[in-house]
Formats: C-alpha cells, sequence, structure tokens
C-alpha cells in the first residue's frame, strides 16, 4: 500500500512540473530474466510483443538537455515452450503483466539542423502491476497473477531519440533491477526480472 501511494504521489509531482506535455504509441518486445537458484544457471524467456500507450511531460533544462517524464500503460511478460514437465507432459507457460509505468530519464539532444534533432537519454523507470494473466498449459492448478509476482518494478533505462518539430521516435531498452518474484515456486523462478525493447512515435501538444 505505502508503495502505491508513493507511486501515485509521484505522478502527481509530475503533472504539476510540466512544461511540454505530449502523448504516445508504440510497442514492447519483452521477455524475462530468470536467475534459477536450485538449477544455477541464468536463463532468458522467449520474448512477446505488447502495447505502450501514454502520456509524455518533457521539461527543458538547457538548450540541449531535457529532463523526461510522463505515465504509461505498459505491457511486460514472456512465452516459454516446454521447458518443465508436469502431470499430463511439457507444460507451456503465457504471461502477461501490465503495468502502470513512470518513467524519468534525462535526455541530451543535439542542436536542430533541417529540423532535425537527435538524443540519448538515460534513467529510471516505475511501475506497478495492474493486471495481467498466468497461462500455464498442462499443469493442473491455476495460478493467480498477484500470487506469482510483486505489485511494483523498478529498473533502468536507455534509449535514442529522434525529433523533427512536434514528432518524436524514440526506442529504447529497460532492464528491471527489482525481484518480481514472489514466492519461488515450481512453475515460478526465485529471482525474475523484467526486460523490454521498446519503440514509440510521440506527438508533442506544444
Amino acid at each position: 500500500m505505502n508503495k502505491a501511494l508513493l507511486f501515485f504521489c509521484l505522478l502527481i509531482v509530475n503533472i504539476c512540473i510540466s512544461q511540454t506535455v505530449g502523448f504516445h504509441v508504440g510497442g514492447t518486445l519483452a521477455t524475462m530474466f530468470d536467475r534459477n537458484e536450485s538449477r544455477m544457471d541464468d536463463e532468458f524467456y522467449n520474448g512477446v510483443l505488447g502495447l505502450d500507450i501514454g502520456m509524455d511531460i518533457k521539461m527543458d533544462l538547457t538548450n540541449n538537455v531535457a529532463l523526461k517524464t510522463g505515465v504509461s500503460y505498459y505491457q511486460n511478460g514472456f512465452s516459454e515452450n516446454g521447458s518443465q514437465m508436469g502431470p499430463t507432459g511439457r507444460i507451456e507457460k503465457n504471461v502477461r503483466l501490465n503495468y502502470i509505468k513512470l518513467p524519468l530519464s534525462f535526455l541530451i539532444q543535439t542542436n536542430e539542423k533541417s529540423n532535425l534533432r537527435i538524443g540519448a537519454r538515460a534513467g529510471s523507470y516505475f511501475g506497478y502491476l495492474v493486471g495481467g494473466k498466468f497461462e500455464a498449459i498442462g499443469w493442473f492448478e491455476e495460478i493467480e497473477l498477484r500470487d506469482a509476482y510483486q505489485d511494483f518494478d523498478w529498473g533502468l533505462t536507455i534509449g535514442a531519440v529522434a525529433s523533427v518539430k512536434e514528432f518524436s521516435i524514440d526506442i529504447g531498452y529497460d532492464f528491471g533491477v527489482q525481484n518480481i518474484s514472489k514466492n519461488g515456486t515450481v512453475l515460478i523462478s526465485d529471482t525474475v526480472r523484467n526486460r523490454s525493447l521498446n519503440f514509440k512515435f510521440i506527438y508533442y501538444l506544444n
């Protein structure tokens, strides 16, 4: 509850300090990094496509440096086909984790040339789990999403940005730092972190 309250307080602060507001639509190629202590090995699951839509806020600090934030509906998840055996054969797992995400990063851009500016950004993100699914085909019981994964996620984000007037294209990568596994079980490893490649098209209103 305290983490959720902190999340929404940060959201309110972001809106209050906004200078340039925009909206974006894009997609994600998401997976998870699994460090299974019982197997003593690391694994990346198969990637799944997801949606990224939301509002962007940019506050210029200098001519070439800006603070970027906003709020997004953002889909993470993974798929895994048959690496574990169940009562009826191999288990296929399909997991979708839907977050409200609040990024916060610094953007460094070149001077405008022929209306084009190119930049790079780096910072952090915070996410709150709002829904999704855990589908385990071949397993004898249903897995409740919130019994498997933490509500709160945070990590690091980097990206490249190209802007022409009010339009921007943002391509980035998110590295989850928070261990989102709530309880290690037969189907869920002890340590799991979100990973995602993302791209979005942004239109700024002013």
